[in-house]
């Protein structure tokens, strides 16, 4: 299995982030894109809510913060491997 089709793979977690905590970390690779603040509370909107949160933490799918990922990064002809140093960041706010 090549490195992208690892980060598409089931077997990674979602991450709980609360909308600001996944602006936080995905705002810095959107600086500068008028559509970039757009997709990014898209982004958190096709999360799953998490009730015991009250509704400020959504579940966000692996597999769609990496399509995100992929679209940003290869708009900014960046490698792909930046998607998994990102994922991981946003691992450790959970």
């Amino acid at each position: 299995m090549d490195d992208q089709s690892n980060l598409y793979s089931s077997k990674l977690p979602p991450v709980a982030l609360t909308y600001q905590e996944l602006r936080d970390v995905l705002a810095p690779l959107v600086q500068g894109y008028a559509w970039g603040n757009a997709t990014i509370w898209d982004l958190w909107k096709l999360g799953v809510p998490m009730p015991q949160a009250g509704g400020h933490a959504r579940l966000i799918v692996p597999s769609q913060l990496m399509k995100w990922l992929e679209d940003v990064l290869n708009r900014q002809g960046r490698p792909l491997d930046d998607a998994a140093k990102l994922y991981a960041s946003m691992m450790t706010r959970n």
